[in-house]
């Protein structure tokens, strides 16, 4: 919340120079803001009103980002996704996350259209075509074993088709060697006010044992939350969604949230797997995999210290989830996926 009302305060002036822009998708929108006001919450209230029918914009809530998002829908019917950022704040700054959007959309992979983008002050915009489709997230409730399956499948092939795309090694924000880094990470929780509990020790010793997994792993660019939740299906195709977090990495990091997908759906999990590697994941991807997971259990808990009360209850929520699933670490393979993985390969499942 300190986040949007600083940005509000912040922009009320200077997006005026947003719809000096040579942009017809933009100027419309320059009717919603009473710039001879000098109330800046005006801006708020103006916000989710039609203006003479015609333009509409209303906010997102969804995430927790702390960006502000907006669904809009100009006089000729056209809708699309803004989002302001303030880029000292950003995990990958919004003008790489546009080029890593148009570059995966060449690949064939269905995203929201990129638009344009901009910069004001220290804030940047991003506007992609509005997706009109159903989170798969919400799908995932209903659907059967068998089509959470399916979903997970294709899932799956399109993370592959993502990690065949390569960036250069090179910037502080492609080559995030700091993600890796497991001393830096131990490091930076010993000098975080938070204790250091008997869990936490848990991911530490195993993160101590086993960062010699890393070795020569291979860099690719990540979506970097892929979750149903980012996943939206229009007419019977996938479209990715969210790539605020995307940057270059392990492919297999790309799997940390498999626990979360798993509790959307097992079968949807599974699938995932099944349909990223054509089959059973190799034997060594686990051990991996728990070890990017306790990575990002450790980081999460630094991270979420400033964070709200609902942030901090899904970080200690995944911290949980994480020791349970792999047994406090002396299990490599999840407790869902044998069960899950055995009725899948059933030939009557499908």
């Amino acid at each position: 919340m300190h986040l949007i009302n600083r940005i509000f305060k912040n922009f009320y002036m200077e997006l005026k120079k947003i719809f000096l822009l040579p942009s017809p998708v933009l100027q419309p929108l320059a009717s919603l803001f009473p710039f001879n006001n000098d109330k800046i919450y005006d801006i708020k209230l103006n916000i989710g009103k039609c203006i003479n029918g015609t333009v509409k914009i209303k906010p997102i809530r969804e995430g927790t980002s702390g960006t502000l998002k907006y669904y809009i829908k100009t006089k000729d019917s056209q809708c699309f996704f803004l989002r302001f950022s303030d880029k000292r704040t950003m995990r990958t700054p919004i003008e790489i996350e546009f080029e890593n959007i148009k570059i995966i959309e060449t690949k064939g992979i269905l995203v929201p259209e990129p638009i344009e983008i901009g910069k004001f002050n220290q804030y940047s915009f991003m506007l992609l075509k509005w997706i009109d489709g159903i989170v798969l997230s919400s799908v995932l409730k209903h659907a059967s074993e068998a089509k959470s399956y399916e979903f997970g499948i294709k899932a799956g092939k399109t993370l592959m088709a993502i990690h065949t795309i390569s960036l250069p090694d090179t910037g502080p924000f492609l080559n995030n060697d700091f993600y890796y880094d497991a001393n830096a990470k131990i490091d930076l929780y010993h000098s975080s006010p938070n204790k250091i509990s008997d869990d936490d020790a848990v991911f530490i010793n195993y993160i101590k044992k086993n960062r010699n997994l890393i070795g020569d792993r291979p860099k690719c660019l990540l979506h970097g939350d892929y979750k149903a939740g980012n996943i939206m299906l229009l007419n019977h195709n996938m479209v990715l969604i969210d790539f605020e977090c995307a940057h270059c990495g392990d492919p297999w990091s790309d799997f940390n949230f498999i626990l979360r997908n798993a509790y959307q759906s097992p079968f949807f999990a599974v699938g995932i797997l099944h349909g990223y590697f054509c089959g059973q994941p190799p034997e060594n991807f686990w051990n991996l995999a728990v070890y990017y997971l306790s990575l990002s259990a450790l980081n999460a808990k630094v991270r979420g210290a400033g964070n709200t009360k609902v942030r901090q209850n899904l970080i200690l929520s995944m911290k949980t989830r994480v020791l349970h699933e792999f047994n406090y670490m002396k299990s490599s393979i999840p407790n869902w996926y044998g069960a899950v993985n055995d009725k899948i390969m059933n030939e009557d499942f499908c």
